[in-house]
């Protein structure tokens, strides 16, 4: 495969996408930063919707609490965002962007895999882009932070963009109907240990989506997205940052030099490796757990070797 060429095989068909910046237009950067604001706006929407329950007009202040309303008690889930956004293509806000398949045939399968996207990074950026961008994962679902839906007006936001929470309950409801989902099990504590250029997955106790793997039978695929620690600049206190994740608080500082949108001078790769199907063990042991929990570590620090090279990676993968 050529990395980041313009030329699709026909073995790859609409699974892959390979796009490299060619000097987009003005009006062609802002198009493609649009998606971007969406985390952000996220991340703001609370502030400045107390703001104006407080000062706003009775007119404002009747609407925000309408919008609460529908955001907890009537909205019913769709993926629409992710579609509009999809047509946008996000992905070419940056320099560069690739879907790398190892294996194309398996990935045909329609229902019952599971896709760990590692590392995190700040605001999961690779995994938006290709969850938007990529006519296979659109139609997966997404798991994340259960913050990302209960967050005061902006979580209405993750809800029009198809977002689950991450309760058990979900992953277990999901699995029964048999669907693909995407998800980021290495969660706050990831994004905590990131430094910008360097590659970490928190890994090593998040063992419930392969106990989860094993109770239904799923396919598991190592995904990981070269360039994502590479989006912001960092600062932060690991012990502290732990800490407050404990209580689902964010753990760090971060910013780019675009401010709350990620450096759009980089070349995000997601590198999409092969399958490792799971046997059938409806009340697994700690043992059968940390077996394949194992083998899911090995198979994914072979994904970063086979790919670091051409993917600008480092000499090592650091698990913690």
């Amino acid at each position: 495969m050529n990395v980041l060429s313009n030329q699709i095989s026909p073995l790859e068909g609409e699974l892959s996408i390979s796009y490299t910046n060619s000097n987009p237009s003005f009006l062609k950067k802002v198009k493609n930063g649009i998606p971007q604001l969406v985390i952000p706006i996220w991340l703001v929407s609370p502030f400045f919707c107390l703001y104006k329950l407080f000062n706003g007009t009775f007119d404002t202040k009747l609407n925000l609490l309408l919008i609460l309303l529908y955001q907890y008690w009537f909205h019913r889930k769709t993926k629409i965002l992710r579609q509009i956004f999809g047509s946008f293509k996000y992905y070419e806000f940056f320099d560069g962007f690739q879907v790398i398949i190892e294996d194309t045939e398996a990935m045909l399968k329609p229902s019952e895999s599971l896709f760990p996207f590692h590392p995190h990074g700040i605001l999961c950026t690779g995994m938006n882009a290709t969850a938007q961008s990529h006519s296979f994962f659109r139609k997966a679902e997404v798991v994340g932070t259960q913050l990302a839906g209960d967050y005061p007006w902006g979580g209405l936001i993750m809800k029009f963009y198809g977002i689950e929470g991450a309760y058990p309950e979900n992953f277990n409801r999901l699995m029964k109907e048999k669907k693909n989902i995407m998800f980021v099990p290495g969660g706050f504590e990831e994004a905590t240990i990131t430094v910008y250029g360097k590659d970490r997955v928190f890994i090593k106790h998040r063992k419930g989506f392969i106990k989860l793997a094993l109770e239904y039978g799923y396919t598991v695929y190592p995904c990981y997205i070269f360039g994502e620690t590479k989006l912001y600049y960092t600062h932060t206190n690991e012990k502290i940052g732990l800490f407050l994740n404990k209580f689902k608080l964010p753990g760090l500082m971060a910013y780019s030099k675009n401010l709350l949108l990620p450096n759009e001078n980089v070349k995000l790769f997601t590198v999409v490796g092969k399958g490792i199907s799971m046997p059938v063990i409806p009340n697994p042991t700690q043992e059968h757990v940390d077996k394949f929990h194992a083998l899911y570590i090995e198979k994914l620090v072979e994904v970063y070797d086979r790919w670091k090279g051409v993917c600008g990676g480092e000499d090592k993968l650091e698990i913690l």
